[in-house]
């Protein structure tokens, strides 16, 4: 075909979409060779049954269906909240518009080079004050990495994708050493609290080694006095 830049070269060909409806799908090249080699892939993606059908879907959607499946049956509402705030404040931003079967591996590092000099969302009160203006952590940039590569894994199970585009590895974060309280900071803190049950739900904390959620999910139930032992089956998380 010659259009008014020169010559273009087409490679046409037909598939079912998901609901089994004929389509056909029309691929424009500007040398002959990228045509040849990309008639190529495709002949021998149908006869290995390999072949990947066009899908017109964005980042965006895809997340939407991943997040839809994952919601209720995989995360706890923490996790969902983590998940999606990910997605909307930083995801969705940057390459959510970006159709699926467009994204390649360098979109992948770019997005992330990216995120290394985005503002974080919801500066703590502290960080206001004093006028500090922080990035994305790497530890938050890891998580982000976490969300698409699970995510993409997905489309490549669910036949929308040939491969996962996410082949870089996660961005590397230091680990920061835990401060761990010793016996007299533990005596130090209960003999300072006048309120009865913040001292009972602290120092059930320290003594079982409990999460604040599951101290704050302890009921009666879970007492056992006549043997002397607490039950751990439930925590509070906040929805």
């Amino acid at each position: 075909m010659k259009t008014k830049s020169g010559i273009k070269y087409d490679v046409v060909f037909d598939y079912k979409d998901a609901n089994g409806n004929r389509k056909q799908k029309r691929q424009r090249f500007a040398k002959r060779a990228d045509a040849l080699a990309y008639k190529c892939n495709i002949e021998a993606d149908k006869t290995n049954n390999e072949f990947i059908a066009p899908v017109n879907m964005t980042v965006a959607e895809m997340l939407e269906k991943w997040i839809d499946v994952y919601k209720n049956t995989h995360w706890k509402h923490s996790q969902y909240r983590n998940v999606t705030g990910m997605v909307n404040n930083y995801i969705n931003p940057n390459i959510g518009k970006k159709k699926i079967q467009d994204i390649k591996p360098y979109d992948i590092e770019n997005f992330y080079d990216i995120l290394r000099n985005t503002k974080i969302r919801n500066p703590s009160k502290q960080d206001i004050a004093n006028g500090t203006i922080r990035c994305l952590s790497p530890k938050s940039i890891a998580h982000v990495h976490s969300v698409l590569k699970t995510a993409f894994n997905k489309a490549v199970e669910w036949q929308w994708l040939k491969y996962n585009p996410v082949t870089c590895k996660a961005p590397k974060v230091r680990q920061k050493q835990t401060a761990v309280w010793t016996a007299d900071m533990v005596k130090v803190a209960l003999e300072n609290i006048d309120d009865e049950l913040l001292h009972l739900g602290l120092h059930l904390c320290f003594v079982c080694s409990l999460r604040p959620g599951e101290a704050l999910g302890l009921t009666w139930d879970c007492v056992n006095f006549d043997e002397g032992y607490i039950e751990i089956t439930k925590t509070l998380q906040r929805a």
